[in-house]
């Protein structure tokens, strides 16, 4: 069995890929310690966030004279969007849960010198 201390460590590890809620802790993690194992689980977890964000923003400023086929298509291409970010949120939620380690792209950020 897990320790309380073990549990608590794995919480705090996965607290920032809770879809949509998560990015407020990611937020103040990166503002106050941006080092780190929960840094970068930060930075991925706000980079998550602020692409679907945007990719949401650009999307929904829809004028009424646009015709229905075009806002159809907006429509759809923001739901997909929105499950994707839900997935991927998930699916690192579940990596976090488990201990295991976050992908290259946010691990190779960070210069040796």
């Amino acid at each position: 069995m897990d320790s309380p201390a073990e549990k608590l460590q794995r919480l705090r590890r996965s607290i920032y890929f809770v879809p949509f809620l998560g990015l407020v802790p990611a937020l103040v993690t990166l503002l106050r310690s941006p080092s780190g194992e929960l840094g970068k689980r930060s930075r991925l977890s706000l980079i998550l966030g602020i692409t679907w964000l945007v990719s949401c923003l650009l999307t929904s400023g829809i004028s009424p004279e646009t015709s229905e086929t075009l806002r159809f298509r907006l429509l759809y291409g923001q739901g997909l969007v929105t499950t994707l970010y839900i997935l991927l949120s998930s699916y690192y939620l579940w990596r976090a849960s488990q201990g295991k380690s976050l992908p290259s792209i946010v691990n190779n950020h960070t210069k040796k010198p």
